[in-house]
């Protein structure tokens, strides 16, 4: 990794088998899982933001988590040990045609000892973690075949790991380990896919923030009208994190990690003069099924008369980055600007340089969805302009896609059960209502014919019912939308389409 204890935030808790579990018993486990990370395990201050996920992924109330959080070994040595005696007893799983028998408290060691390893203090913990084990009434050979089985998994030696565990530790009562194992597996294979650079340029206000936010499913970057990108920003895909993690990087090369991370720190960092390199990784739920590691590349509006230290920042990253695909978007609103045609003729000089075919460049006319059709004005024609100014630009034969990055942006978000604002709730229903009809599907205005397989299977998906404000909403209805807002097309003209088969 590029940082030596950037390790520590690679924690997946995504499928932990507590979350199918009763409220109470979660509660009961957060509680020992809160006393070991904040009260006795060296992990430089950052106990909080790992005891942030399991409460997210458990959905403990915050009333609840109060009372976990006031719980000391000391003063509450009954109530603790009761939590510990309830983890220990034996559960039944019943099924059709089978009974599970599970067992937490081999669960919970084995959690214990898995992030020890993970961040490096197991050794300065070891005579802790022992007293937990015998608090837990764990035998000695036991807890000596998981400490094995995990340090293997530490290692990355899966195949040595399952055959420990099915040699030493496949009795039902150790059932649950199985996690940690597949967490490993799924890891390693989403380190070792390919990587797929996606490099994303504009002037100021074109929808560059907006647009990645659309894929994202949700509302990462800053995109208000008086925000706009202003570091080199990577987004790297990780289908394995339960949130987006990352760091910072200031001029001096200072590094500061954040294990979740949210728009505001985001826009905090985006803000801050001295950073200049902003690194985030996490899942991106309309790319996940994809067998290639999608990496984003975001850049600084490119204008001429403001912010001329966004366009070094710009040509600089496009020069230096080797990345396989270029999008270069468009504002419908604004075409062939002297800041469009500028920055256009250094990027087709830069792309010579690098021998990267200009004609490969995919440009996104964004924002359609500020057009008025019923008052006259044509998609077709702002289309025809786009293509002629690129054609004028020295782009023979630009490939152009239209969009609307806002409206895909609303309906990935609530597929991906974001929440809305009060205006994006009024946006959506209106935008939901246009972009299902003919007029608004942007498939229709395709200048030609998009390589690559059709992105959204709407017929495979489960037509669930989503609630937006007061509103219940089909998810077919809304991803029949969204596939008309020109993101289905960018995804197909994109060699990303190869589907995960598993």
């Amino acid at each position: 990794m590029l940082l030596d204890n950037y390790r520590f935030w690679l924690v997946n808790i995504k499928h932990h088998p507590m979350i199918k579990e009763s409220y109470k018993l979660k509660c009961y486990y957060l509680s020992i899982i809160y006393l070991i990370l904040s009260k006795n395990f060296s992990l430089k201050g950052n106990a909080e933001n790992l005891i942030n996920i399991y409460l997210e992924k458990l959905k403990i109330k915050p009333k609840d988590y109060n009372e976990v959080s006031g719980l000391t070994w000391s003063k509450d040595k009954a109530e603790v040990e009761l939590r510990l005696k309830k983890l220990s007893k034996f559960h039944f799983e019943f099924g059709w045609l089978y009974i599970n028998l599970k067992n937490y408290k081999y669960l919970l060691i084995a959690d214990i000892i898995y992030f020890s390893l993970l961040f490096g203090c197991f050794e300065k913990n070891k005579e802790f973690i022992y007293s937990i084990k015998e608090k837990l009434k764990i035998k000695n050979e036991d807890y000596s075949n998981i400490l094995e089985f995990l340090k293997k998994l530490y290692s990355r030696d899966l195949l040595a790991a399952r055959k420990f565990f099915e040699e030493k530790l496949s009795k039902g009562k150790f059932s649950l380990l199985n996690y940690f194992h597949n967490k490993v597996e799924k890891s390693l294979k989403e380190r070792n896919k390919e990587e797929y650079k996606v490099l994303i340029s504009s002037t100021m206000n074109a929808g560059k923030s907006t647009l990645i936010n659309s894929l994202l499913g949700k509302e990462l970057l800053p995109a208000k009208n008086s925000s706009c990108t202003s570091k080199h920003i990577k987004i790297v895909q990780n289908f394995n994190l339960d949130n987006f993690i990352g760091y910072s990087q200031n001029k001096e090369g200072q590094k500061t990690i954040k294990a979740v991370i949210d728009n505001q720190t985001v826009e905090s960092w985006n803000e801050d003069e001295n950073i200049d390199f902003i690194y985030l990784e996490g899942s991106i739920p309309l790319l996940d099924n994809l067998e290639k590691k999608i990496i984003f590349i975001d850049t600084p509006g490119s204008n001429s008369c403001t912010y001329k230290e966004h366009r070094q920042i710009t040509e600089e990253t496009i020069k230096n980055e080797n990345f396989d695909e270029l999008i270069y978007i468009l504002d419908a609103t604004q075409l062939a600007t002297n800041d469009d045609q500028e920055f256009l003729n250094d990027l087709v000089k830069i792309c010579a340089e690098k021998e990267f075919n200009k004609n490969n460049i995919k440009f996104l006319v964004n924002k359609l969805d500020k057009l008025d059709l019923e008052a006259g004005e044509c998609i077709e024609v702002i289309l025809e302009e786009a293509k002629e100014f690129l054609m004028n630009s020295g782009i023979n034969d630009p490939i152009i896609i239209p969009t609307s990055a806002y409206v895909a942006k609303l309906f990935n978000s609530v597929l991906a059960g974001e929440s809305l604002s009060k205006k994006e709730e009024m946006d959506f229903r209106f935008l939901h209502s246009i972009f299902n009809s003919k007029d608004y599907n942007l498939s229709n205005y395709l200048m030609k014919q998009m390589p690559g397989e059709v992105f959204f299977d709407i017929e495979r998906v489960e037509n669930k019912t989503i609630r937006v404000g007061k509103e219940e909403f089909k998810s077919k209805s809304i991803l029949k939308a969204l596939s008309n807002t020109g993101i289905q097309e960018l995804l197909m003209t994109l060699n990303i389409s190869g589907r995960n088969k598993q």
